[in-house]
């Protein structure tokens, strides 16, 4: 057997976790398997300071803003979000990353995206809405 160790990946519901274990006895019959970890993945936190970042920001599926959330030391820790917005053309791009207490995303994605509006991503998305169509 193996010494590293492989870790699983999932969600917290019942259906992930049991769809996590099945994959760990699937890959134990291997040889040479190594040793497996099923680790719970928190995501609805990181996905609500990224809803709030684009609600604010009236971003949708045609405006090039993105944004990603990562959360560190769990319901008690940290979020960070990244976040980027862009021309159309790309010749203008902000970039930002911020973090703050895992408890709060909503106020995270809030304050980040206030902080592209006032460094210039308000003038680039009203860029982009007042595009003509193609």
């Amino acid at each position: 057997m193996s010494s590293h160790i492989l870790r699983l990946g999932t969600r917290a519901s019942r259906l992930a976790l049991s769809q996590a274990h099945h994959v760990r006895e699937l890959l134990s019959v291997l040889p040479g398997a190594p040793r497996m970890e099923i680790v719970e993945i928190s995501t609805s936190r990181a996905t609500e300071a990224e809803r709030t970042l684009l609600n604010v920001l009236e971003g949708g599926c045609q405006v090039p803003v993105g944004a990603l959330a990562r959360e560190a030391g769990g319901a008690g820790g940290t979020l960070t979000l990244r976040a980027r917005g862009a021309s159309l053309d790309g010749t203008e791009s902000l970039f930002l990353e911020e973090e703050g207490p895992a408890t709060d995303p909503a106020e995270l994605g809030r304050r980040v995206a206030e902080h592209l509006l006032r460094e210039g991503a308000g003038a680039i998305l009203a860029g982009i809405r007042n595009a003509p169509a193609d």
